[in-house]
């Protein structure tokens, strides 16, 4: 993820990606009211892949280097944010993902 991307999702309180890798497809991700953050991992037909609280041990990491730590986790560093969605894109996919539960 380029220092560019993260700087704009540091910006957010909120936010999907399309990822390019060889399982996961989106990621959400939010500041959790428990701190930290809340995240999810979805796959190409936005089936839930995993998700939970990331808790960062550093107070200073920021939404966008959240995301970089999680999806380097998750993928063991191979993957390439395609692109972030808007909100509106946002709502509808998530709104779509719950309908499949």
């Amino acid at each position: 993820m380029t220092k560019e991307m993260i700087q704009k999702i540091n910006a957010m309180n909120e936010v999907m990606v399309q990822v390019e890798s060889n399982a996961i497809t989106y990621v959400h991700i939010q500041d959790s009211s428990e701190g930290g953050y809340d995240y999810t991992l979805f796959d190409e037909d936005g089936e839930e892949i995993d998700g939970g609280l990331f808790e960062p041990e550093d107070d200073f990491v920021q939404l966008g280097d959240a995301l970089s730590i999680i999806l380097g986790d998750e993928t063991d560093g191979e993957y390439r944010i395609v692109r972030i969605l808007s909100e509106d894109e946002m709502e509808e996919l998530l709104e779509d993902m719950l309908e499949l539960y």
